[in-house]
Formats: structure tokens, sequence, C-alpha cells
């Protein structure tokens, strides 16, 4: 091996190399999520009285959702079910934020989706984004909030 050929190939192992900087997903102002600003209040506040709970299953969430009296905590549960829904824990602002995260915006849509019954648009949405095996538990919890 040549000198040039082993400092190239030190050079691709260098640490700084590697590193790739991952940009943060893009924030959204409240007002283009036209509609659906008290859902988004209403979810924020959830994730709050949540965030030092424990995380709950999709089963769990359903089992949930068949009790009566259950629709004034149905946004908490979907707020504690979304970790194992999306693979990753959501990231959700303060309440009053101007700012939506992408998470949230996301929410926005699907329910704005849902509302508007087009299906397409929220095929699209929740194709990649959720196990076609939790699609249908997810949308129940989503259009009861």
């Amino acid at each position: 091996m040549t000198a040039t050929a082993r400092t190239d190939a030190l050079r691709l192992l260098a640490p700084a190399e590697r590193r790739r900087q991952i940009a943060p997903p893009p924030a959204v102002p409240v007002e283009a999520l036209a509609g659906e600003a008290a859902m988004l209040e209403k979810l924020r506040q959830a994730a709050r009285r949540a965030r030092a709970g424990r995380q709950m299953s999709l089963a769990e969430a359903q089992a949930c959702l068949a009790c009566p009296g259950a629709a004034s905590g149905v946004a908490e549960v979907l707020v504690r079910v979304l970790a194992e829904v999306l693979g990753r824990r959501p990231v959700f602002h303060a309440s009053g934020a101007r700012m939506a995260s992408f998470d949230e915006a996301w929410l926005c849509r699907c329910r704005a989706a849902q509302a508007a019954r087009d299906t397409d648009s929220l095929a699209l949405l929740t194709g990649r984004r959720v196990h076609p095996a939790m699609r249908r538990a997810f949308l129940d919890l989503l259009r009861a909030v």
C-alpha cells in the first residue's frame, strides 16, 4: 500500500468525516394548522401531564376507550401510545407556543384528513409512520380526541 493510499484510507475513517449532520425536523407555524389549534393545545396539555407517567401499549389504549367516561382522557391516552405507534418518542412543544413540531403538525393533518374523509391523504400521512397492524387502532384513538 502506498503512502497516499494509506493517507486516503485514514482520512475516510476519521471521526469528523464519518459524522453526518442531521437537520432538525421543520417547525410549522400554528396558524398554518387552521381549525386544529384547539386539538393541538389539548394534545400539548395532555403531553405535559403524561410526561412523567408510563407509556401505554395500543391494546391498553383500546381497552381504555371501551370504559364509560373515557372521553375526557383520550388525548392523554393518545399521547402515551404515540411512542409505540411511531417507534420513537414524539416531540411536543409547550402550550401556547407559536410553532408546532413536525409530530404535532402531522397529528393535526391526520385529524383534518379524517374530518374531511380524505382517505387518500390519510393513507399518505400514516403510510410510512404507522405500522399497518397499528393503523386502525391509532386512527380510532385520533378520531376520539
